[in-house]
């Protein structure tokens, strides 16, 4: 099973925004998975407050995303605005077949162009589960 979830947040507040997702993923049982438990992620934080240097190089571009195996947070660069780096609208799913296969975009009229045009910016996140048992229809 997979899901993807759009936000929308100021650019002007990255390095707060991310500070906060950390503080979450710091909370023991949280289902965030990302915590201030890796060097890099504090760096990435004073990255985006404009407190330190990029953390993976000074000529590695804007990170804009945290991965671990069954959690992504993506997010639209906010120093380089380039339009081929921002969070995309999701893909049209040609396989609805209810109960197996479910698309589902809620609200309706939500686009992730009009989530960007409201708070400037635009966050993914991308859940997988891996022990999701299938049952087919036959």
């Amino acid at each position: 099973m997979s899901i993807s979830a759009y936000y929308g947040a100021d650019p002007k507040k990255m390095g707060n925004v991310l500070d906060s997702i950390l503080d979450g993923g710091d909370v023991t049982g949280s289902l965030i998975a990302f915590g201030h438990d890796y060097y890099y992620h504090d760096h990435l934080v004073d990255y985006h407050r404009g407190q330190g240097p990029d953390p993976i190089g000074a000529d590695a571009g804007e990170p804009t995303q945290l991965s671990n195996p069954d959690q992504t947070l993506s997010w639209d660069p906010v120093r380089d605005r380039n339009p081929r780096r921002m969070v995309q609208e999701p893909d049209v799913c040609l396989d609805h077949n209810p109960p197996v296969t479910r698309y589902v975009v809620e609200p309706t009229s939500k686009t992730v162009a009009a989530i960007r045009n409201q708070y400037g910016m635009v966050f993914r996140l991308d859940l997988s589960v891996p022990e999701y048992y299938k049952v087919t229809k036959k």
